[in-house]
């Protein structure tokens, strides 16, 4: 079972990691979000449903997804901060592309290729963490409260952007920050550490083959690979829809003003919870065992998904609101749970393969989700996605129970 560590204080370099990883991804997030802010407008002026835009965000997921496993493998042998330059550059490119495109191939190909430049950031930045700060799980919840501003700033930005110039207006606005940041980059001084002071994963990393390292722990790391999955399946309806749920389902005059106007902002007042989960679960991530902890948060996941399904007005924006605070509570340790059970040398590749699994396999919810919208309504969207959110439970709760049979296996090998 995952150590539970006593609080640390950081020090000056592991707060510049946090600060520089928490820069970047603030903004990592910020296209899904404008996008799903900019949805309607996008189908309109393309003359496009909801399938083909769902679709798109599944292409930009898959993409997001598919760099991932290539960018921790350059991130293990060539440095994070390097990486997370060429992530951010390349992102703030490809968001101007994207403004200036004139059909619905073009549009689709050059969020594609976003997906993949941005897609490069999150084994980078959070194998950067993993192997540089010793209070992994709190460091965490700071990196996940910058990337929640993001995700909260995003809708508000594009939406607003979009209702008051254009959705094209919005993502050259988010390309200008994204090389305002690469450049931050480019000219900052901090690696990892080259040598390894700071205690070992569970796993250990004491020579020997990387599968034999790991072979103790591969139905803890299987199940924690099928974990991140579900909720990347989550996740992916969530960003797609959820605006566009906010919009059907608010009364067209809410607070004095169009909802079609609202719907961004209204979006980011929900996902401001997400701040507050963050920070929290990054800290019960450091006091309780992080495996029982992420078990207690998922059993919130379908109820609330359900509650979102079925209410309207404000009672949809509250339960919208507690769904994203406990679903984003949970992230902190159900992500440094890999780092907890492998060797930090290979984290990066690994971390590369939880995103993958995260994105690519997660965004099949982006064309499901968007074939039930096209067919039924938004409602029954987040009745499936309630559904995803029971497997979630059951399969933290074997988490829990071969974390307690591996616990008992190693008293057994000291006794012996």
């Amino acid at each position: 079972m995952a150590d539970k560590a006593s609080p640390q204080r950081m020090n000056r370099q592991e707060r510049t990691v946090i600060a520089y990883t928490g820069l970047a991804h603030a903004l990592s997030h910020t296209p899904e979000w404008a996008y799903a802010a900019v949805l309607i407008q996008v189908g309109l002026t393309f003359g496009v449903g909801e399938l083909v835009l769902g679709s798109i965000g599944t292409a930009y997921a898959v993409g997001y997804g598919i760099s991932a496993v290539p960018a921790g493998w350059l991130a293990d042998k060539t440095g994070s901060r390097r990486t997370l330059a060429l992530s951010t550059a390349g992102s703030g490119v490809m968001c101007i592309a994207m403004a200036f495109s004139q059909n619905t191939v073009m549009f689709a190909v050059t969020m594609t290729m976003l997906g993949l430049a941005a897609g490069m950031y999150h084994p980078v930045g959070i194998s950067f963490i993993t192997r540089s700060v010793r209070a992994r799980t709190k460091a965490m919840g700071y990196h996940g409260v910058a990337g929640s501003f993001g995700i909260v700033l995003a809708p508000a930005i594009g939406g607003g952007l979009a209702a008051l110039i254009s959705w094209r207006a919005s993502l050259v606005a988010f390309g200008v920050m994204f090389l305002a940041v690469a450049f931050i980059l480019a000219k900052a001084k901090l690696e990892e550490p080259q040598t390894d002071d700071t205690e070992e994963a569970v796993a250990g990393d004491k020579g020997g083959g990387v599968l034999a390292s790991i072979k103790p722990f591969l139905l803890l790391i299987g199940l924690i690979f099928f974990i991140n999955t579900m909720y990347g399946f989550i996740y992916r309806g969530i960003a797609v829809f959820l605006p566009t749920h906010i919009q059907a389902n608010v009364s067209d005059t809410f607070l004095g003003s169009n909802t079609e106007a609202m719907a961004g902002t209204l979006t980011a007042a929900v996902l401001i919870f997400a701040s507050f989960g963050q920070f929290i679960g990054g800290h019960l991530g450091e006091r309780f065992a992080r495996e029982k902890l992420t078990l207690v948060l998922t059993l919130v996941l379908a109820p609330t998904l359900l509650l979102t399904a079925s209410a309207n007005g404000v009672l949809l924006l509250a339960a919208a609101g507690l769904f994203i605070f406990f679903y984003f509570m949970a992230q902190p340790s159900y992500m440094t749970l890999l780092a907890d059970y492998t060797p930090r040398r290979i984290q990066g590749r690994l971390f590369g393969f939880l995103i993958l699994a995260f994105y690519v396999v997660g965004s099949a919810s982006g064309v499901l989700t968007g074939w039930v919208v096209q067919h039924y309504s938004t409602d029954w969207a987040f009745v499936v996605l309630a559904g995803a959110g029971f497997v979630v439970t059951i399969a933290a709760g074997l988490l829990v129970l071969a974390a307690a049979r591996r616990v008992r296996l190693q008293k057994v090998e000291a006794v012996l």
